[in-house]
């Protein structure tokens, strides 16, 4: 599980409104469970069906996340345009196994989050918690 204080999730919900049409992409940073600290990185590709983080945004945010004392929980993406949950681009260029994949989808007037991280080899989906705290 991962678990979010409603400002983070709402300033991720604000960084995806503000890429659009284009995915948006960022790193999320915590300890255990919680989220600590965002990071939206640039989507270098500025495509509603791709995306590359901007090299230097996103090494700085790992390294403010490892300055921190904290560990990459996470790293989240949309898909504008879909699939919700995994791409097979999602699969092949993941390249961090400890983290899990957020993948936000357009859902009613907002946004919709699947959630997956790697247990025994395969994909599986994780829950996501928003808390008031």
């Amino acid at each position: 599980m991962i678990r979010f204080r409603e400002h983070q999730w709402f300033q991720i919900l604000t960084h995806l409104n503000r890429c659009l049409p284009d995915e948006a992409c960022g790193l999320v940073g915590g300890t255990y469970e919680d989220v600590r600290t965002l990071y939206s990185v640039t989507n270098i590709l500025h495509s509603p069906s791709r995306f590359k983080m901007d090299p230097q945004e996103q090494v700085n945010a790992l390294l403010s996340i490892e300055e921190k004392g904290e560990t990459l929980l996470a790293i989240y993406h949309s898909h504008p345009t879909g699939p919700q949950g995994m791409s097979s681009t999602d699969t092949e260029e993941h390249a961090y196994p400890e983290a899990a994949q957020l993948i936000f989808t357009p859902h009613s007037d907002t946004w919709k989050c699947s959630a997956f991280r790697i247990i025994s080899e395969k994909w599986e989906e994780i829950d996501v918690r928003v808390v008031k705290r």
